[in-house]
């Protein structure tokens, strides 16, 4: 006589109904896979055919002589100034750099004024920056702007708009102001 001890509580059944509730999730799981593997090789493939355009772009400039301008045609100059314009905001967007822009903000910054969004724009090769903010009040922003003014990395500062708001029960000026960042 064996003596046989059983500590489930039903036996283990083999149930294909489970398999079938898996079976969508392994397809699910497929699909994602796939499209992820997909992706990945798209945006490598547009790293490189960017990458090789942007080469080909600055090695073009030693390669050919220099033409009469009435060799050129009204439409491969319109190309070339496409080219070019896209490498130069590249190159600027590159140059602006965003830790140095905040560090020098943080240091100018003064209680009572929350920026709240910094907005860059390259302008013929100066870097303006729209700054929207909140303030305590007209005189509190204007300080702020002084002490922009003064220093070396800005000049340029001017409040382009400001309205009264109410937050929480307490009275405060919105603004916008924009400034020309230097990087000094």
């Amino acid at each position: 006589m064996r003596l046989k001890i059983n500590l489930a509580q039903t036996d283990y059944k083999k149930q294909p109904i489970l398999y079938w509730t898996y079976l969508p999730l392994l397809l699910l799981l497929i699909v994602t896979l796939t499209g992820n593997l997909y992706w990945y090789h798209a945006v490598t493939a547009d790293v490189a055919r960017y990458s090789e355009l942007l080469g080909k772009t600055e090695e073009r400039p030693f390669k050919t002589q220099a033409l009469p301008e009435e060799s050129v045609s009204q439409r491969d100059k319109e190309s070339l100034i496409k080219e070019a314009t896209l490498v130069n905001n590249i190159i600027k967007g590159r140059s602006l750099s965003w830790s140095g822009l905040l560090a020098q903000l943080e240091k100018e910054i003064i209680p009572d004024v929350s920026l709240v969004s910094l907005t860059p724009k390259i302008i013929e090769d100066r870097i303006r920056i729209d700054i929207k903010g909140v303030g305590k009040d007209l005189e509190t922003i204007t300080h702020f702007m002084d002490k922009l003014e003064r220093s070396p990395s800005f000049q340029g500062v001017f409040l382009s708009h400001s309205t009264d708001a109410e937050v929480n029960g307490e009275r405060m000026v919105n603004f916008t102001m924009e400034l020309e960042y230097i990087g000094k």
